[in-house]
């Protein structure tokens, strides 16, 4: 008879932590449409698709959004609303600076709080440096710092571009064949 009164009153006290957790969660999470402004302010385009999923043990939204730039797909931290990755499925560009300025002022406009060097400032300084297409571009934060990890496609190879998202100073360059 101990026994089962112990088995139920752990079983209680298993149930009653795992739903604090899942509600302690739950109330610092930002609702879609909140991700969705936030997103909207900073990133042109229209949104294809938003799922909520779990990266590293946290709730983050996966967002694929479509601009007249490409396809790209965006993580982002449903607590804060910090985008953690940034990366181009489908690029479209072609080196018409029009749309990147575009792109550029747009953000400039809407940062806010964010990084001092945006996601499209970063794109700029990029192929300012080399001509191609943009096959990649990610944040990245660690030990180094905070970046911009962009991979562009050339004629002859591979660029691989680091930029830190604080001074726009251009870290790493390096060529891939």
């Amino acid at each position: 008879m101990l026994i089962l009164s112990a088995g139920i009153v752990v079983f209680l006290l298993t149930v009653v932590g795992v739903t604090q957790l899942n509600a302690g969660t739950e109330r610092a999470q930002l609702s879609e449409d909140e991700v969705l402004e936030k997103i909207g302010n900073e990133y042109p385009g229209d949104v294809a698709n938003v799922e909520l999923e779990q990266h590293n043990g946290q709730p983050v939204y996966a967002v694929e959004l479509e601009n007249n730039q490409g396809v790209y797909n965006l993580v982002i931290e449903a607590a804060e609303g910090e985008v953690l990755n940034l990366e181009i499925i489908e690029g479209n560009v072609t080196g018409g600076e029009s749309d990147e300025e575009a792109t550029e002022e747009e953000e400039t406009e809407s940062e806010g709080d964010e990084l001092p060097v945006s996601a499209a400032e970063a794109v700029q300084i990029a192929t300012n440096e080399v001509d191609g297409a943009i096959e990649e571009i990610e944040l990245e934060v660690d030990d180094a710092g905070t970046y911009y990890e962009i991979e562009i496609e050339m004629s002859s190879g591979e660029v691989d571009i680091d930029i830190d998202a604080y001074t726009g100073e251009i870290l790493v360059f390096s060529y891939d064949d």
